[in-house]
């Protein structure tokens, strides 16, 4: 199984960020998404995304942050508001996920989560603005779909450098 293909998973639209131009065609928004990682969902990722999970979901690494310097190419990602009735809210025609990083948040229970956050460009439309004003900050459901090609579960190829990982340690109280 691909990374995120055909997986339906609850996200989160963090933020999202306009650009204006006079031409139509060059408007764009970035959505800043986060969604829960967890041990069944990260077995198809990418090797880089399971190390950075591993690393950050152990507290004694001390490793809250893991930002990942390659990206993940999709072909679109469905989004709605319940999975029970799945009526389409926004669709993307296509998606490279991008700014990847791995964090560890607390719920607000208190639940240690494992987040992937990633930034989604899509060209400003008013259905797409109207959407992202009733959908940020709320839990809505992703559905994710026709990954382009394979995505490698190997951080790099061998003829590559390795891709680095920042680690952002937890500070001493």
């Amino acid at each position: 199984m691909k990374f995120l293909q055909d997986q339906e998973t609850t996200v989160f639209i963090r933020k999202c960020s306009l650009k204006a131009a006079d031409d139509v065609e060059k408007r764009s928004a970035t959505l800043h998404i986060a969604l829960v990682l967890n041990p069944e969902l990260v077995k198809s990722a990418p090797k880089f995304v399971q190390e950075s999970f591993r690393a950050v979901r152990s507290v004694e690494t001390g490793i809250l942050k893991a930002e990942l310097a390659k990206d993940i190419d999709l072909q679109s990602i469905e989004f709605y508001p319940d999975p029970r009735y799945k009526k389409e809210m926004f669709r993307t025609q296509s998606a490279d996920l991008k700014a990847l990083t791995v964090e560890r948040e607390q719920s607000e229970t208190g639940q240690d989560l494992v987040m992937l956050h990633f930034t989604l460009v899509q060209p400003l439309e008013k259905h797409l603005w109207s959407w992202v004003y009733d959908s940020l900050g709320q839990k809505i459901f992703a559905k994710f779909y026709e990954t382009k090609g394979e995505l490698p579960l190997e951080a790099s190829a061998p003829d590559e450098p390795e891709p680095k990982a920042k680690a952002k340690k937890a500070g001493r109280k």
